[in-house]
């Protein structure tokens, strides 16, 4: 299969017409988590089948353990002079997407 590169106006249209900003209203604090309505939350706890509990967090660390087999990325993003520039950490796992856990995309 081939890559495809999209052009800088379609991607300059996908931050417009895929954004949620707005969404939920401008004063709005929850954005996607709106979605997860009370119905849902019924869906979920109907799932339930043992009364424990699972943390998800992981270590953040910059070192390689055999243990610890993934790394925070850091990078610092320069905006061109548009905005200031912004630090983007990248917190990847194998086998899995990559988490930006703070990230802006401006024009």
């Amino acid at each position: 299969m081939r890559a495809v590169i999209s052009s800088e106006e379609q991607v300059i249209q996908w931050i417009t017409s895929l954004s949620n900003w707005g969404r939920w209203g401008e004063d709005d604090q929850y954005g996607c988590l709106n979605l997860i309505t009370p119905e849902k939350r019924k869906q979920a706890a109907a799932l339930v089948q043992d009364g424990i509990t699972v943390s998800c967090a992981r270590p953040i660390t910059t070192e390689i353990t055999p243990d610890i087999t993934y790394q925070v990325q850091r990078y610092m993003v320069d905006s061109g002079g548009v905005s200031p520039a912004s630090t983007l950490y990248v917190y990847a796992v194998p086998g899995a997407l990559a988490l930006a856990p703070c990230h802006r995309l401006t024009r």
